[in-house]
């Protein structure tokens, strides 16, 4: 009976989702320019020697003790150095930063507020966290709130990794001499308040070092006006057009305070089975020629051999691996903070944890 069932739903999305028509881009929000999805405007990637010194950067974070009033936070960025394909391993700048952040709640002018401390936890780096008045928000920002709700303090308190993420994108930038390109994780788009901020110092000082500010996104839910998944559509395309190639291939740039960047469409190994969204600084990717176009997404295509992910860069596999916050990490920072809370008889000011912490009991239950 469920085998019959589940071969009706693959059949049925198979007639919905398996369409051949392309279509365009789609972006609901203006003013994209949208690119053609044609044979013409895919490029093949040609392997091309180059020196080109590479940052990749990640960032991880996650939640040690919460409750509807608060949320204390791990917090860990990382970034490493290849040159030639070769990790830099000895160089005098630090690779991560590491800080515990504390958002709690605040009522002001019948609004509640909600505020963040940051304590780091590596000693003598020149990597800046965030300025603390930039990580308070109303609970009604729009940036941060979904439905009519008021934000989530646990989406608020990531909030400190973000805007980390950029200022170490903009130390590396300033720091890291003969430096040629930074890739982020994720897009280059700036979601929530006091973001954009931080995102243009690093393009700022990019711009007067000559650094290519990238990102490439692990996951895209990009559409098309066919409602066809994006990706999905120009990888049955290219597979039909360009088989046994890697690509790049543009789909929309735009030039706003909020998103400034041109938008690919980019397979960087052959034999994978993943394609991905990449983005190169707009201001930037103009002033480039064809043949740095193609220097560009070469270097990044010879990082994306591992075997562990083929197609994917190694730089951001390692950049995750050392930024990545494990549940056991989490874990035993919640012993330590609970034992001191216990310690110093401060139980029944922390008595909202208790608000939260059903879900967790249902799991030990069942586990």
């Amino acid at each position: 009976m469920i085998l019959e069932i589940i071969d009706e739903i693959i059949l049925s999305l198979t007639e919905k989702i398996g369409k051949n028509e392309v279509g365009k881009p789609y972006f609901k929000t203006p003013p994209y320019q949208i690119f053609e999805i044609t044979k013409n405007n895919f490029k093949s990637i040609s392997e091309v020697d180059s020196k080109r010194k590479i940052v990749f950067i990640d960032g991880g974070n996650r939640e040690i003790l919460g409750a509807p009033d608060f949320s204390i936070q791990i917090n860990r960025i990382y970034f490493n150095i290849f040159q030639n394909n070769e990790k830099m391993i000895d160089t005098p700048h630090p690779f991560k930063i590491e800080f515990f952040s504390v958002t709690y709640s605040k009522t002001q002018n019948e609004d509640i507020f909600y505020h963040t401390r940051l304590y780091p936890l590596t000693k003598n780096t020149k990597i800046e966290l965030p300025d603390e008045k930039d990580l308070n928000f109303n609970s009604a920002d729009r940036t941060m709130s979904f439905g009519g709700q008021i934000a989530d303090i646990s989406r608020v308190a990531t909030m400190s990794r973000v805007l980390t993420e950029w200022n170490c994108a903009k130390f590396v930038a300033e720091n890291i001499r003969e430096l040629d390109m930074i890739v982020m994780d994720g897009n280059l788009r700036t979601w929530y308040t006091n973001e954009k901020k931080y995102a243009n110092n690093l393009f700022e000082v990019a711009n007067e070092r000559d650094v290519i500010i990238t990102g490439l996104s692990k996951t895209s839910r990009l559409m098309t006006t066919n409602s066809q998944s994006l990706l999905g559509s120009i990888e049955r395309y290219a597979k039909s057009n360009l088989p046994h190639q890697e690509w790049y291939i543009p789909i929309a740039q735009i030039s706003r305070d909020d998103h400034n960047a041109t938008i690919f469409i980019v397979k960087l190994n052959r034999n994978s089975n993943h394609a991905f969204r990449f983005e190169i600084m707009h201001d930037q990717y103009v002033k480039l020629k064809e043949n740095e176009i193609n220097e560009i997404f070469s270097q990044i295509s010879k990082n994306s051999r591992d075997l562990t992910f083929p197609g994917y860069p190694y730089g951001l596999i390692d950049a995750d691996h050392y930024a990545r916050i494990s549940e056991e990490e989490a874990k035993g920072y919640k012993v330590m903070f609970l034992s001191q809370i216990a310690k110093n008889s401060k139980a029944d000011s922390f008595a909202s944890i208790h608000a939260v912490d059903a879900h967790d009991i249902l799991n030990e239950l069942v586990a």
